[in-house]
């Protein structure tokens, strides 16, 4: 059975630096039932770019059909200000890792995060 992944809060595309930061996102199937993450363990990652170099690494809340990240203002404000893109964005890459209670780790999603200063 295929999976995609379901951001819980849509509107929270980009990280204020020094503001509290927080997202949440559950797995679903095709048919957009929730898919149960009991037992399971997540990982996220910032990178520079993707497949670039680690920027920090977060250890997100994992219920049975929720992954919530919560960031306080004290770490957002640490995070170093990535150098702007071509079009002027400052973003890093996100990786979620998710793994399942067997030790197998799968992709939880990935895509960019803009930051702001």
């Amino acid at each position: 059975m295929g999976s995609t992944l379901s951001l819980t809060q849509k509107n929270n595309a980009a990280l204020t630096r020094g503001a509290d930061y927080s997202f949440g996102l559950s797995l679903a199937d095709a048919t957009g039932t929730a898919i149960s993450m009991t037992n399971y363990t997540a990982s996220i990652v910032l990178l520079r770019a993707p497949g670039g170099d680690l920027v920090a690494t977060f250890s997100p809340t994992v219920t049975s059909s929720l992954i919530t990240a919560s960031l306080s203002n004290t770490v957002t404000s640490t995070l170093p200000l990535p150098i702007p893109d071509d079009s002027g964005l400052r973003s890093y890459w996100v990786k979620i890792l998710l793994t399942r209670p067997d030790g197998s780790v799968i992709s939880g999603g990935e895509g960019p995060l803009e930051i702001l200063p």
